[in-house]
């Protein structure tokens, strides 16, 4: 897993804000396994090879019967979710290898009234990607790909917005000299989205017409080319210029961003290293929250854009920890950002556009889970703010202060245990209506409440044999009983819980 903040590697297209990069691990040839089970759901997880190593499959999920147990305690919720992975590959050479990886998710909270279920929420998207990759005789590789989607939320009573996608990607690596590597692709992607349509719905109704100006009928194209060089400049200094170039179309309107991008990586000595980076992204408009399927299907005001900067230093320290210092500073432009500009009723059918920037400072240490004291340390100061015409003020999700901790200790006899720490600052103030945003708003607003929550977990492990081990494991989600402040106003705040979930569960694995 990789957080980019900005400045992020050319191969990434079509976001301006950071990005969360997930690759899969190496497939395995060796049968391996693992598995839970606790009070609301069970999960698993296996992998192992076939044809003498050539080919590999792996298949996991999780299922949650948190519906069953509701049903005892709160019988009007429903609250299910399930997720899916599975992955096979074959080397068809040693140099060549085909892959299919497969995964979904699916998550639903509704309200039974008199035998009807109401969905408040309901959301699932699916991926299935086909993928060949060669390696030639030097120090390079190429992969190309297809993807199949399907993305679906429920946006209103009995009616869903949905995303049906395909995708293909082709991605090169090629070494040009000891001191120089090249990367390049290109990539096209096609959306097809469209609302579910209602068995009775008067034309003429005002809330109708609203959603179907919203999540129109419509296909929206992406096609793109990047390339960037890793440049060994020899006194310990890597320079990684960059420049995708990328195409979006929708419905008849059409817009091109052009982003370039460069990172510079200072090796000071052997264990302190300085990063730059440096880059410009655009992203056509996007919906409140990145929710499957829905995406709002104009590009007449043009695409978002951000101005990304970030500068920060790697200490490697004693005892195989790690840490490090990032300063940024990213300025957004022509945003599609409705509760950020909003003054007055919040309509999410509108397209006004806004500026603004955000800038702060990440601490972070790290050190390996496999020691007997392993875990995380990491904190964020920032502000996030918005202009709107000459006012200049705090967005509506900005909190000043976010820490996050994980930390796991070895007791030793097969006894370990585990804590999670996760405290913010409140959000900004602003006077409201029956719920909605007024006008004007301050530049420095009071804010929200400030929330912590401390999860506890006891893990004790038996050996079942020399390759096998089970364990009997211990959990409390918020076993600090805290409150969580999910909406701010001039008025009061608006909580929920406390959510505390205790559960007992085994694990097991070989």
């Amino acid at each position: 897993m990789d957080l980019y903040p900005g400045g992020y590697p050319a191969r990434f297209g079509a976001f301006a804000g950071g990005i969360v990069s997930g690759e899969t691990t190496d497939p395995s040839s060796d049968w391996h396994g693992e598995g839970n089970l606790r009070l609301f759901d069970a999960g698993a997880m296996i992998e192992g090879g076939f044809d003498d190593g050539r080919g590999t499959v792996l298949l996991g999920g999780r299922y949650s019967y948190t519906a069953a147990v509701l049903s005892l305690i709160a019988g009007d919720v429903a609250l299910d979710y399930r997720d899916y992975q599975a992955r096979t590959s074959y080397d068809i050479t040693p140099k060549d290898r085909v892959s299919l990886l497969g995964f979904g998710s699916y998550d639903l909270l509704g309200e039974r009234k008199n035998g009807v279920l109401d969905i408040l929420f309901g959301s699932e998207f699916y991926r299935l990607d086909m993928r060949y990759d060669h390696a030639f005789a030097t120090d390079s590789n190429v992969r190309f790909a297809v993807t199949l989607g399907y993305d679906q939320t429920r946006v209103a009573q009995q009616r869903n917005a949905d995303d049906k996608s395909i995708s293909s990607r082709v991605e090169l690596r090629h070494r040009l000299s000891k001191d120089a590597v090249y990367r390049g692709g290109a990539d096209v992607a096609l959306d097809s989205y469209g609302p579910g349509e209602l068995m009775y719905q008067d034309p003429d109704d005002p809330d109708a017409k609203k959603r179907d100006a919203l999540f129109p009928t419509r296909r929206d194209m992406a096609v793109g080319g990047w390339s960037d060089f890793v440049l060994d400049l020899g006194r310990r200094v890597e320079l990684t210029p960059g420049l995708r170039v990328t195409l979006f179309t929708s419905g008849d309107a059409s817009a091109v961003g052009i982003d370039p991008r460069i990172a510079a990586r200072f090796k000071i000595t052997d264990k302190v290293r300085i990063i730059h980076a440096y880059g410009i992204a655009h992203q056509p408009p996007s919906f409140l929250l990145p929710v499957p399927g829905l995406m709002p299907g104009t590009l007449d005001e043009g695409l978002q854009e951000s101005l990304q900067t970030s500068a920060g230093v790697e200490v490697d320290l004693p005892e195989e920890t790690k840490a490090s210092a990032t300063l940024f500073y990213n300025v957004f432009l022509n945003m599609t950002d409705t509760l950020g500009t909003s003054t007055g009723e919040i309509d999410v059918a509108t397209d006004e556009r806004s500026q603004g920037s955000a800038a702060g400072l990440e601490l972070f240490v790290h050190r390996p889970l496999t020691k007997r004291l392993g875990g995380f340390v990491s904190y964020t100061l920032s502000r996030s703010v918005r202009s709107l015409g000459r006012e200049r003020l705090p967005s509506t999700f900005d909190r000043t202060h976010v820490a996050n901790a994980a930390v796991a200790y070895n007791l030793g006899r097969n006894w370990r245990a585990g804590t999670r720490l996760v405290f913010y600052t409140g959000t900004p103030k602003f006077t409201t209506a029956n719920g909605l945003v007024l006008g004007p708003r301050p530049s420095t607003p009071e804010r929200g409440s400030w929330f912590y929550r401390i999860d506890l977990r006891a893990e004790k492990r038996w050996k079942m044999g020399e390759r096998s081990w089970l364990s009997l494991v211990f959990e409390v989600l918020n076993a600090t009983l805290r409150k969580e402040t999910f909406a701010s106003s001039s008025g009061s705040d608006t909580e929920i819980g406390p959510v505390t979930i205790p559960s007992i569960g085994l694990e097991g694995g070989f």
